[in-house]
């Protein structure tokens, strides 16, 4: 945390501690309002981190013979290497670059097997995801679908 952030938090809870003798509630206020600076302060400088990285998703293809990755991430994956348990199949793709995506033919039917996947960002910080493959309409990945159903 940057020193300025520091002095500006810390003045917060100097006033918030300083309207203790005016009002209890004035001073519960203050405490809330520093948090909640401090909680603003550490989720944007901790916010770059999740930025810049790349996230794969992978799915079935519409044959069955295939898959397919996608990065729906914000910066590009590199190498990619795909591993398809119990089939013993395993793939080394380079790069998928930023919301692009890669299809990959085995040449046979895969069904629903497991896939790890391990992948390095731009950085060279390695990442490791294992999930298991289904056709994309079966897939839990929504962008825009809630954590609690609100509506059956």
């Amino acid at each position: 945390m940057e020193k300025i952030y520091k002095i500006a938090i810390a003045i917060c809870l100097a006033i918030s501690i300083l309207l203790f003798p005016v009002s209890v509630l004035l001073t519960a206020t203050g405490l809330i309002l520093t948090g909640t600076l401090a909680m603003v302060i550490h989720i944007t400088e901790s916010a770059g981190e999740a930025i810049d990285r790349p996230v794969l998703f992978v799915f079935l293809g519409e044959d069955g013979r295939s898959f397919v990755i996608r990065n729906i991430g914000n910066a590009a994956a590199s190498g990619i290497h795909v591993s398809v348990v119990p089939s013993n199949l395993e793939y080394i793709i380079e790069r998928i670059d930023a919301d692009g995506e890669e299809k990959t033919d085995c040449g046979q039917l895969i069904g629903k097997n497991r896939v790890i996947i391990e992948y390095a960002d731009e950085a060279g910080k390695r990442y490791s995801k294992s999930e298991d493959l289904r056709f994309e309409d079966d897939c839990e990945y929504d962008p825009t679908k809630p954590m609690i159903p609100i509506f059956k």
